[in-house]
């Protein structure tokens, strides 16, 4: 704790001297503006803190949104792929078929044609 100089027996502070009315009031009415201008600033700063929380958000949900499509457009792109890929086994699948067939069917010609000699 600091010493005071009245405990080691120093002589005593001076009173402050009263202040003038007009005096007194100037300085009230320019605390209440300092008061009145910090609530301002204060509030300013509020807003803009609330403005910047809205804009994060306003990203990050676009930024997600972003996310999905992309996903959903990978989905989409791979259902696509493996369509193409089942249509050419088909497509392959019935050729072999229709080459067997014709195979088949010429042998039967050929049988039918020698029966027929």
């Amino acid at each position: 704790m600091d010493s005071d100089s009245t405990m080691n027996g120093g002589p005593a502070p001076e009173a402050p001297k009263p202040r003038r009315k007009r005096a007194a009031r100037k300085a009230v009415a320019a605390a209440t503006v300092r008061k009145a201008v910090r609530k301002r600033v204060r509030r300013k700063v509020a807003r803009k803190a609330a403005v910047r929380k809205v804009a994060r958000k306003v990203v990050r949900r676009k930024v997600a949104k972003k996310v999905v499509r992309r996903k959903v457009a990978r989905k989409a792109v791979r259902k696509k792929v493996r369509r193409k890929v089942a249509r050419k086994a088909v497509r392959r699948k019935v050729a072999r078929k229709a080459v067997g067939r014709k195979v088949a069917r010429k042998a039967v010609r050929r049988k039918v044609r020698r029966k027929k000699k």
